[in-house]
């Protein structure tokens, strides 16, 4: 008891573990589809930032004349002025001018390599990794003050005061700017990503605790159906015993319902039903006579012809059957067929009087299964009856007592003599089989 309990347990943490695993994936999909939504607002942001920075730069100091005129005269004490006023109030770390491809005059640190002089072309932005952080540079023109462009440039690199830092924090991201190409283009050889992206993910306490509820949740609800499969298994297997009980007390009807629900099986694969349905109908040719349990052994086991008053109380059977399955099992469909195994084609059948197509397919099919093994079955009222007596019978009642497409179907699979034991398929062979079919 306890380890099957415990093979139980196991087998819901299981499940819920890999159904946690699924949530965390799909928690995982939507995060990235976040980051990436971050990647695109962050760039959009550090472009708009880096071109208002050299706009202003550009207008407040190299947009006038004087600029151009101290870089053509060579007054270098006035740019270095200007430098450290830009280094001051902009950030500026670095300042190149030249004419064409040859430097003329560098300021700041020395960071920037003088061949980017000549290959950058203008107003194009690129980067500078530190190892905290990045530099903006971008090559600007000189202009006459009445706006005529000059054949003068300047390179500048710019600090960037932790705007990156700042989306983060504003974000809750952990963005940087990488030559690797992964992420989304930032500018030319320089990429924004997600650093350590499902690392952070898992850390995040938002995620944790909604992957532990979870795994929680769906732990007690595969529990739960567990426990109502094993519940609904344990009384299905107790249904089965019983209708076995009842064949011990009549030795004439040994094996009765297993040979019935072989014959019920044989004749619904030749009218071509599926699994699911030939399934059906194997429990309740397994189950049809449970009702009998009700009937007193003086009436089910009498030698002679039975009373009308008995025989009222053996048509109760098929009800009686129903019934238990109905209330027990909670199986309308097993249920009804088990009820309807006695009616016939002509309505003189009982407990109900239905005739024709109105008993299901598989009532009526059970009801011919029934008769054939009753029929070549010693019993106490008479003996057994050949094949060919069997196949008379069927013939005579075709359209009267039985539907006549199933005893088409059932003179094909008529056995050339009585089955001593029944013969179904081993995966029937156990009385403890789950109900996953219906």
């Amino acid at each position: 008891m306890i380890r099957r309990i415990g093979r139980s347990v196991l087998f819901c943490l299981s499940v819920a573990l890999m159904l946690s695993a699924l949530v965390a994936g799909v928690l995982f999909f939507s995060h990235r589809e976040m980051v990436e939504r971050h990647l695109v607002f962050a760039r959009e942001l550090l472009l708009k930032d880096a071109a208002r920075r050299f706009d202003t730069l550009f207008e407040g100091y190299f947009y006038w004349d004087a600029m151009l005129h101290a870089v053509i005269q060579g007054n270098e004490p006035f740019l270095k002025n200007q430098f450290e006023d830009m280094r001051e109030n902009y950030g500026v770390q670095e300042l190149l001018f030249g004419k064409g491809d040859i430097l003329l005059y560098r300021f700041g640190d020395s960071e920037i390599e003088e061949s980017l002089f000549a290959s950058l072309a203008p107003q194009t932005l690129t980067l500078s990794l530190g190892k905290k952080d990045f530099s903006l540079i971008q090559k600007l023109p000189l202009v006459f003050e009445d706006g005529t462009l000059s054949k003068f440039h300047v390179l500048l690199r710019v600090a960037n005061p932790n705007s990156l830092s700042s989306i983060n924090a504003f974000l809750g991201s952990h963005l940087a700017i990488s030559e690797n190409p992964r992420g989304i283009p930032l500018t030319e050889g320089y990429f924004l990503q997600e650093t350590g992206m499902a690392k952070f993910f898992f850390r995040d306490p938002v995620v944790r605790n909604l992957l532990l509820l979870s795994f929680l949740l769906m732990g007690a609800v595969v529990y739960g159906i567990n426990i109502f499969i094993s519940r609904r298994h344990s009384l299905e297997s107790q249904l089965f015993t019983m209708s076995m009980v009842l064949e011990k007390r009549d030795s004439y009807t040994s094996h009765h319902s297993c040979k019935v629900a072989d014959n019920a099986r044989l004749i619904a694969r030749k009218l071509g039903l599926n699994s699911r349905r030939q399934d059906l109908l194997v429990k309740a040719g397994l189950l049809h006579d449970l009702g009998k349990l009700f009937v007193p052994d003086a009436i089910l086991l009498k030698k002679g012809r039975l009373t009308p008053e008995e025989f009222d109380i053996i048509k109760q059977h098929p009800g009686d059957g129903a019934d238990m399955v109905e209330n027990i099992l909670k199986r309308y469909l097993l249920a009804r067929i088990i009820r309807e195994h006695h009616e016939r084609w002509n309505g003189s059948g009982y407990p109900q009087g239905l005739s024709e197509d109105q008993p299901l397919l598989e009532s009526r099919i059970l009801a011919v299964a029934d008769v054939m093994d009753a029929m070549m079955s010693q019993r106490p009222y008479h003996g057994p009856r050949s094949p060919r007596e069997v196949r008379e019978h069927l013939l005579e009642s075709r359209g009267t007592l039985y539907d006549p497409r199933v005893v088409d179907a059932a003179l094909e699979i008529l056995p050339e003599k009585a089955p001593t034991t029944p013969n179904l398929p081993s995966k029937y062979a156990s009385l403890f089989f789950l109900g996953k079919y219906f």
